[in-house]
């Protein structure tokens, strides 16, 4: 039984051990992991929409909107609202 015990610890040991090994091992933006950058929105005149790129992670300027309903009120005209199906 206590064989038992310590081979499950040793598993969960490992699964966690490698769980942070993944989140820490993927991209980097400024010295943290890509996915955990906030968002900036920018609006893009060769395409006409607004895009969003993660803080430090482009080659764009982090100064941008920090939502992107400020981006198209402030870019596309006559669009009107983003309708939010939530």
């Amino acid at each position: 039984m206590k064989i038992l015990l310590v081979l499950l610890i040793l598993i969960a040991g490992e699964a966690i051990a490698r769980r942070k090994f993944k989140r820490n091992s993927g991209p980097q933006c400024g010295g943290k992991p890509y996915y955990e950058q906030p968002i900036k929105y920018h609006y893009d005149e060769d395409i006409d929409l607004c895009v969003g790129i993660r803080e430090h992670c482009g080659d764009e300027e982090d100064e941008g909107y920090d939502d992107v309903q400020s981006c198209v009120d402030d870019n596309l005209k006559g669009v009107g609202d983003i309708v939010n199906p939530g």
